[in-house]
């Protein structure tokens, strides 16, 4: 930890992982935009089996970022070490507040992409199908989620609901408008420095979004 976060000489010998992978993620974000040629679909979504996948890593890349901030906020290495051990959330906020010198406003979104990240991370067969999240209702509400494009009262898995191309657009939505809330219009210039970093958190806005799938069907049909 000491040598990470305060390198003999001052000379960090690392460089920041979450842009790598964003870009990745964005990767498999078009690759699930690709599976609609050959997925169940309806004008919203589609099923694809790159969905979760590009969900992990965004989230995972959000958490490294988030990680990376505190880092350099140069604290000592107890209080940093504290920092870094934290869930996803509490991260957030801490960062929020120091950037802030407020209190970070209510997250749901966040919370809800962190809960979708650990439901595919911690995935386990469910032994009822009325067994699911608590916030599984409110992502089908924003029609999020994979329905059968015939037969709607034809209902599927959580995993298969997850496997969805407009969730994982979404997931990166979300993401990109927590960023943007930490740095933009913070006090702090910590948060001033890290501004250029919110590029790599519109990355996703190149791909087709689920608005436009209607268009990306008439362009691309087989």
């Amino acid at each position: 930890m000491k040598e990470f976060a305060y390198p003999p000489g001052g000379n960090f010998a690392y460089g920041p992982l979450s842009p790598d992978l964003l870009a990745s993620a964005v990767v498999l974000l078009e690759c699930a935009l690709w599976d609609r040629r050959k997925f169940a679909r309806n004008e919203n979504t589609h099923a694809t089996s790159h969905a979760s996948s590009a969900i992990v890593l965004v989230v995972t890349a959000f958490d490294i970022w988030l990680g990376e901030l505190l880092v350099g906020l140069m604290m000592d290495e107890d209080k940093t070490r504290t920092h870094l051990d934290r869930p996803t959330l509490a991260k957030y906020r801490a960062l929020y507040e120091r950037y802030h010198g407020k209190q970070a406003p209510v997250a749901s979104d966040l919370e809800t992409v962190v809960s979708v990240r650990h439901e595919v991370v911690h995935h386990f067969t469910r032994p009822e199908a009325s067994i699911t999240p608590s916030w599984l209702p409110a992502l089908q509400e924003r029609r999020l989620l994979v329905t059968h494009p015939g037969a709607p009262e034809v209902d599927y898995s959580v995993t298969q609901k997850l496997g969805s191309y407009a969730l994982a657009y979404w997931v990166f939505d979300a993401l990109e408008r927590t960023a943007k809330g930490l740095i933009e219009g913070a006090a702090n210039p910590l948060a001033q420095l890290r501004s250029t970093d919110l590029h790599n958190f519109a990355l996703y806005r190149q791909i087709c979004s689920p608005k436009d799938l209607p268009r990306f069907d008439a362009l691309h049909r087989s």
